[in-house]
């Protein structure tokens, strides 16, 4: 099909590839302070122009070329670079001679002055924070298997160099995910605390190769590795990432921004305080607009939002109730378009305005102790669950201020203790670190279903700590030891399969999805799944 914008025969798009003319003399990227600029001919490109450094040639016949890091040349038709207009945009893609520019889905091609916009599937995905971009744990069409083992739909393994809980995340081609180093790797021979390290990892999503590895040093001591902080570690936040900037939440050692291309650009401490478990945090840093949102509650008994750009701190909301709160808050999107930042704390549950950091309401959930779970929606309806030693779920209908309380719809004694659960018309689908797998009728608060996990050969406590995910009318369970379990994603829960990868470290971490791959980490491997 041709593309007369061009004027150029030789140029033509199908639904994923680009087949083009003769490359010209070659076209090489670096990066000049806080922007990407390109240089052919000699010439350097406008500061503003924002490129990813990693980038792919996409072959005539649609399969991807090799991948290109910064100073490489790659072929190109273009000699100079000097349209400001294009600082916005998140990265490109060199097509054997043109350059397209990308920003989502679409993709504007620029050659010889003439810009045209086409849309190319594949390159447009993105999982950029845990529980995805909505945090509803969910895809709708993918064509990843569900079946795989250690030698059946593999696509690629890479080793990490330290464990952690944290979740793979990507923007289009770039996988990121976070590790520990140097202390609490080996429960048997603990270390030194001093020298406890975290990495930042990205990789190429489809070869699984590690692009770069950034490391953020230790800038406040850490709890020690005992008690239930061997169970997680020290890299359980997981990053996040608007395209242009990706983020890290390391505890005591504070919130880090770097760019696509691994430079850092700012960090900011958040607390030093632990918690009087000393199990030291968990819950992962989201965005929203143009605020980087920190659940705080360990280092400072305190949300924290940031300016996402700066690292400026815009807000902060401080609280003793707070302590052991380690879930990450939800952006709720209410049926009236007003959107609040919902956690849920020891016997709380609440909502702050997300630009102002104003309370807006709470509820008394009367569920105590450690709430890991991250709270849950679907229309203006909430669901919360967690607590120890009493354990319990509620349901309220959030939009409202002040004491809500008297709005809870009902309380239930059914729960889960860590991993966060999704809903689908109507009903709350979980598995709890006990194994034991629930169907929970959403304004009614009853079960539905309530069955055992089958297959799990070690102790049933504290079996899973990863969520939910949903993959179409599939449900995706992710359990430490025993493998990954398929459930049918009905009020039935059928279990329909049980894969495993022979690899005996912990998972902990939940999946990313992708439209035709799943992305598993554990404490010692990343792992792609795809046909």
């Amino acid at each position: 099909m041709k593309n007369p914008s061009f004027g150029n025969p030789a140029l033509f798009f199908d639904s994923f590839a680009c087949a083009v003319g003769p490359a010209g003399e070659g076209f090489a990227v670096k990066q000049t302070g806080e922007a990407f600029v390109g240089m052919a001919e000699g010439k350097e490109g406008e500061k503003g122009e924002r490129w990813s450094e990693v980038f792919h040639v996409v072959n005539g016949n649609g399969s991807l070329g090799p991948n290109f890091s910064k100073g490489d040349l790659v072929g190109g038709s273009m000699s100079t670079f000097r349209n400001t207009g294009f600082e916005e945009f998140d990265s490109f893609i060199a097509c054997s001679g043109w350059i397209i520019y990308s920003r989502g889905m679409k993709r504007w091609i620029l050659s010889g002055g003439i810009i045209s916009l086409i849309t190319l599937s594949g390159f447009g995905e993105s999982w950029p924070q845990f529980r995805g971009a909505d945090g509803s744990a969910s895809i709708e069409e993918s064509t990843i298997p569900l079946e795989w083992s250690a030698d059946k739909n593999v696509k690629w393994k890479t080793p990490l160099p330290g464990p952690g809980s944290s979740s793979p995340i990507f923007w289009e081609n770039q996988l990121f995910v976070t590790c520990y180093v140097g202390y609490g790797v080996d429960p048997k021979e603990v270390g030194n605390p001093e020298d406890l390290g975290r990495q930042l990892l990205c990789l190429d999503r489809t070869t699984g190769k590690i692009l770069w590895n950034k490391s953020v040093e230790l800038a406040n001591p850490e709890d020690d590795y005992r008690g239930y902080l061997m169970e997680h570690g020290y890299a359980s936040a997981t990053a996040v990432t608007d395209g242009k900037h990706v983020y890290t939440f390391f505890g005591k050692s504070g919130v880090h921004a770097f760019t696509m291309a691994g430079e850092k650009v700012w960090n900011k401490e958040v607390g030093k305080s632990s918690s009087n478990r000393r199990w030291g945090s968990a819950a992962s840093p989201i965005l929203y607009k143009n605020l980087l949102i920190v659940n705080a509650a360990d280092e400072a008994k305190a949300i924290i939002a940031f300016d996402k750009t700066s690292g400026e701190e815009k807000w902060r909301y401080e609280s003793p109730q707070l302590e052991l709160t380690y879930n990450t808050p939800l952006v709720h999107k209410l049926a009236n378009g007003k959107e609040e930042l919902v956690i849920a704390a020891p016997d709380e549950l609440f909502a702050l305005d997300p630009m102002s950091g104003k309370k807006l309401w709470f509820a008394k959930s009367d569920i105590p102790g450690n709430i890991s779970p991250s709270v849950v929606s679907e229309g203006d309806l909430l669901f919360t669950t967690g607590g120890y030693p009493r354990k319990g779920a509620i349901a309220i209908k959030g939009g409202g201020s002040g004491d809500m309380t008297e709005n809870i719809l009902w309380r239930s004694k059914s729960f889960s203790y860590v991993p966060s659960p999704i809903v689908k018309d109507g009903h709350v689908f979980w598995v709890n670190d006990e194994a034991n797998a629930f169907v929970m009728d959403l304004k009614a608060g009853k079960n539905v279903t309530k069955n055992k996990v089958e297959g799990i050969a070690k102790s049933r406590k504290f079996s899973f700590y990863a969520s939910v995910l949903r993959v179409g009318d599939k449900l995706v369970m992710t359990s430490r030891r025993n493998g990954v379990f398929i459930f049918e994603a009905d009020p039935e829960m059928k279990q329909v399969g049980q894969n495993q990868l022979g690899d005996d470290s912990d998972f902990n971490g939940t999946p990313a999805l992708a439209k035709d791959a799943l992305y598993l980490r554990s404490n010692t491997a990343i792992y792609c799944i795809a046909k």
